[in-house]
């Protein structure tokens, strides 16, 4: 039988016989906190710790979730992560979230997934490498973008620059090269390069 804590003549807390922990009922995880009551805006779980007062970059407080035993040596293991929609499961089922990956070797990478309707499984939309690379777009099996520190993956328009700006100087988009000379922008057809624009002493061709 499991192990129930009440005040007032209501359960509060529950201890199942597998060690499971239910805060606000039964647990359906290793700890399970579940707020019944209705109310918008609310803040479910507060985790604090204290740093020293003389700290600035070395105070901070973290939550770790972390995979542990055995672990692949190849790339793409699953570590920990947070889902942020409805459900507890990203198999099956509409969700969202972010998640952090073991690449052995390559660092370690976070991912950012979400369903694109109420029904299927979530995908990868945009990945942050370990070496600071960030690809939109992206499910974890292109190569192109992989050198480079900001890739767009897509089948439909794959960037869109607005500015909504009132002011004549507000550019929409800057492309700024520091040495003298050098492409500006390469065209590539099927990952061939087809042509360039360069620049060189401020002329541009």
């Amino acid at each position: 039988l499991p192990v129930v804590f009440a005040t007032n003549n209501t359960e509060r807390v529950q201890i199942t016989n597998d060690g499971s922990v239910g805060i606000g009922g039964a647990p359906g995880a290793t700890l399970d906190v579940n707020n019944t009551t209705a109310s918008d805006n609310r803040t479910v779980a507060i985790i604090e710790g204290k740093g020293n007062a003389s700290s600035t970059a070395d105070g901070g407080q973290y939550l770790s979730i972390t995979r542990t035993g055995p672990i692949s040596s190849s790339s793409g293991n699953v570590c920990g992560g947070i889902l942020l929609a409805n459900g507890s499961s990203i198999t099956g089922q509409a969700n969202c979230g972010i998640r952090g990956t073991y690449e052995y070797n390559n660092g370690r990478d976070i991912q950012f997934f979400t369903s694109a309707d109420n029904s299927t499984a979530p995908t990868n939309k945009m990945i942050l490498k370990g070496n600071g690379n960030l690809g939109l777009g992206s499910n974890g099996v292109e190569t192109q973008g992989d050198n480079y520190l900001l890739s767009a993956y897509g089948t439909v328009v794959t960037c869109w620059f607005e500015n909504r700006s009132t002011t004549a100087g507000h550019e929409v988009m800057i492309l700024n090269r520091k040495e003298s000379a050098g492409t500006m922008i390469a065209f590539l057809y099927n990952d061939s390069e087809k042509g360039t624009i360069t620049q060189s002493g401020g002329t541009i061709s």
